[in-house]
């Protein structure tokens, strides 16, 4: 959590014996971090999205070579896995809440923390700091992040069975993506 000063405010910052030392400033942030909040289990992915990451060809879709950039950037000596999302959901809401988690998935929602201060109200962070972790300040917005939680603690890594996931999903190298088409074509039913 972080709140913003407006321009030209003072910060003054006080030492454990009581000293204070005013600071001019012309913007500042202050970040507010919940230490609990690593111990929240998560999982995260990079969704892209047709209309932002790929370039539109007729019915045809062309991965941009600045998003698999970004990603061997990222991501160096990592696989990529993709995704049939419906059918992938599916299996891992039912594994989730076939075992009693409570979750959330969502995309993150990114801010510029120069510009305006965390989406999240202090009281509703304060209050359930797992709502905090759809968050993200603008820096990280590259990373497209879509993310799982689970909303309880744990010291410990959260295996969860989701079945043969093999049907939903296709494992190639970052580097192999580049160029990756995908077409729309319409179905008509009859």
């Amino acid at each position: 959590m972080e709140s913003n000063q407006k321009e030209n405010s003072i910060i003054i910052i006080g030492t454990p014996d009581g000293e204070k030392h005013p600071l001019n400033v012309r913007s500042a942030s202050f970040y507010h971090t919940y230490e609990g909040v690593r111990r929240f289990p998560i999982l995260c992915f990079t969704y892209l999205k047709l209309e932002n990451d790929f370039i539109k060809d007729g019915d045809t879709y062309t991965l941009k070579d600045e998003i698999v950039d970004s990603l061997l950037e990222q991501f160096p000596e990592r696989d990529a896995i993709l995704f049939k999302l419906p059918d992938f959901f599916s299996q891992f809401d039912k594994g989730l809440r076939e075992n009693g988690y409570e979750y959330k998935r969502d995309l993150i929602t990114y801010y510029n923390e120069k510009k305006q201060t965390h989406p999240l109200e202090y009281e509703k962070y304060e209050g359930n700091p797992f709502l905090g972790l759809f968050y993200k300040r603008g820096f990280f917005k590259l990373q497209k992040e879509y993310r799982i939680a689970l909303a309880d603690f744990s010291d410990e890594d959260v295996i969860i069975n989701i079945g043969n996931i093999r049907g939903c999903t296709e494992v190639w190298s970052i580097e192999t993506i580049r160029g990756l088409r995908v077409q729309m074509i319409e179905i008509e039913e009859g």
